[in-house]
């Protein structure tokens, strides 16, 4: 049979065994007007040995560790946002779903730990298309939120991202950047660093708050070969933003540069 859980908390072992439930679970919803609306709790075990579920849309910060025990056919998850303090991702809720969580939607902040050493998770997702473009750049996606997740190809994020947030995820080979500053001070501080030798297609998001690309985005990504930035009125390509991209060959100007961007700041193609 099949679940739909709108709002309110779901108590511990509500859905315990429920072996034949199947997708889709989702414990809340986005409105129409960009926001979310998310679960208040998920209880210990209420989705516990649900074994054939497969798609997962919730969020909140109080949803227990053990919530989704042993729910191992999970393949495709949509984040809803809240905030955790767990220190380990053996303490996330989604921990079972390690070798089995392929595609992550998000449309909130992601925090520490929530899917690092996920093998099998190959793309993470900010559908800023439906999702209001004013909540990317209050996302934040937190440190070593996606660490270790060694087939993980397709990045499409923005807002605040922890230097580390993608630290020893080495295949990384596409990035959609979709707005906001991540804060990056140094060029060994990029947040793609460890696939620095992977990365061959960056792109970013034409938003109609505009889109400045920001410090040391891309420094040192030495496998780059095409850049795409939007035409952006007031624009800013920030300090370093591509310096080091030594195989860069292309970088396209969405109709041109010059009366797009007010300024490009230092060393932004250093060594290109």
């Amino acid at each position: 049979w099949q679940s739909y859980i709108k709002f309110g908390d779901v108590a511990d072992e509500a859905f315990l065994n429920c072996i034949k439930l199947m997708m889709p679970i989702e414990c809340g919803e986005i409105l129409k007007n960009g926001g979310t609306n998310v679960t208040h709790k998920i209880g210990k075990y209420a989705f516990g040995n649900c074994y054939e579920l497969t798609i997962i849309v919730c969020g909140g910060s109080d949803i227990h560790q053990e919530a989704f025990n042993d729910c191992d056919k999970v393949h495709f998850l949509t984040w809803l946002g809240g905030t955790s303090s767990i220190t380990s991702e053996t303490n996330s809720p989604f921990y079972s779903m390690r070798y089995s969580l392929v595609v992550v939607s998000i449309y909130g902040s992601v925090p520490d730990y929530y899917f690092r050493n996920f093998q099998n998770l190959t793309t993470v997702i900010m559908d800023a298309d439906i999702w209001s473009y004013a909540n990317v750049y209050t996302t934040s996606i937190g440190r070593y939120a996606f660490s270790g997740c060694p087939n993980l190809s397709y990045v499409s994020i923005g807002g605040k991202v922890d230097g580390n947030a993608f630290y020893d995820s080495p295949n990384i080979s596409s990035v959609y950047w979709r707005g906001g500053d991540p804060g990056i001070t140094a060029s060994n501080m990029s947040i793609f660093r460890s696939s620095a030798d992977k990365i061959t297609t960056f792109k970013f998001e034409s938003t109609s708050g505009g889109c400045s690309v920001p410090n040391y985005i891309c420094a040192g990504l030495t496998a780059i070969k095409k850049i795409s930035i939007p035409a952006n009125t007031g624009g800013k390509i920030g300090q370093s933003a591509f310096a080091e991209c030594t195989a860069l060959e292309t970088v396209n100007f969405e109709d041109g540069i010059d009366n797009y961007y007010t300024e490009i700041d230092r060393y932004a193609f250093q060594k290109c």
